[in-house]
């Protein structure tokens, strides 16, 4: 996933939206690369995945991150696989994905599905 142009606007929460698939094993792993995604456990984008600029022409770059949507209608909007909540801290670029808005982050915690309670 890459910003198709950088904008700014205001990040209003640290939580956002991810898409993933999932693996034979029910684990999650992005959309564009086979790297798993552990429940509950802050990722940072520079360990174990290595920190680099995204060049969107001559003009503009954002540094890499993780590319959370900032609305879950957003996510479903993308298409792109399991739809999950998470967190995020560290915000690196706002831009977006098409008509999507897109938050990129230096670290990221895949949240827990919260259990429903029986009444």
């Amino acid at each position: 996933m890459c910003l198709s142009r950088l904008e700014k606007f205001p990040v209003k929460s640290n939580f956002g939206w991810k898409c993933f698939w999932k693996n034979g094993n029910g684990g999650l792993i992005g959309p564009f690369n086979a790297y798993k995604f552990p429940v509950n456990t802050w990722l940072n984008a520079g360990h174990p995945l290595p920190r680099k600029s995204t060049h969107l022409d001559a003009q503009e770059t954002y540094q890499a991150g993780f590319h959370i949507y900032a609305t879950r209608d957003d996510a479903r909007r993308s298409g792109n696989g399991y739809i999950r909540r998470v967190k995020f801290r560290d915000v690196i670029a706002t831009g977006y994905e098409g008509e999507e808005k897109v938050i990129v982050a230096q670290e990221i915690l895949v949240l827990p599905i919260k259990k429903r309670s029986k009444k």
